[in-house]
């Protein structure tokens, strides 16, 4: 749902934004934790699409917060393509089909 998206990536924008100055792994060590939370929630089938969106949306978010922090305006990207491969894991299917997840053997 774009609404739900659009409201949860504002609140993680201001919690960056308060977040601005304390030590990347600290700030990577919690939007881990926000990452895999999201996935398992909306990890469904047929739901990979929005879920890399909101992967590479928190991955931007995190970019500006970082590139805020000097008044430098350097290519950030490199840089975040390996903070992304360090604290960010790839998106994931949690939940299965209904049918098999609705399989009852007795």
């Amino acid at each position: 749902m774009r609404k739900k998206m659009q409201r949860k990536l504002q609140e993680l924008k201001k919690e960056l934004r308060k977040r601005m100055h304390v030590p990347i792994p600290d700030t990577g060590k919690w939007l881990r934790s926000v990452l895999i939370g999201h996935d398992r929630y909306y990890g469904v089938p047929l739901n990979m699409r929005k879920l890399k969106a909101f992967r590479y949306q928190l991955l931007c978010l995190w970019g500006n917060t970082l590139r805020r922090r000097s008044q430098r305006r350097r290519k950030l990207w490199e840089r975040m393509t390996l903070l992304a491969g360090r604290w960010f894991p790839e998106p994931r299917i949690y939940h299965a089909y209904p049918e098999q997840r609705l399989r009852v053997t007795t």
